[in-house]
């Protein structure tokens, strides 16, 4: 049974990996650009960005820096829009 916290966790996080597919595109950078930009692994990425697995804030933050996404607003935006539903 999932609880409604869960549910909102993984709702969220599914709304920062499509913010996050949706800047890349915009930004035209491919993942091994990115992967060297913040150390973070290709593969991880990609698990991260097909929602796969949950983003920590550390690697949100990083990736985001190399996406040109600001983190603050993009998490107050995502949240708006969770609130919404």
């Amino acid at each position: 049974m999932t609880t409604e916290s869960e549910n909102y966790g993984e709702r969220f996080n599914a709304e920062v990996a499509a913010d996050l597919r949706a800047a890349r595109s915009r930004q035209r950078k491919s993942f091994p650009e990115i992967a060297d930009t913040t150390g973070i692994p290709r593969n991880t990425l990609l698990r991260y960005f097909n929602g796969q697995r949950d983003i920590p804030m550390p690697a949100f933050g990083r990736i985001a820096r190399a996406l040109n996404l600001p983190v603050g607003e993009t998490l107050d935006a995502i949240a708006q829009r969770l609130e919404q539903d």
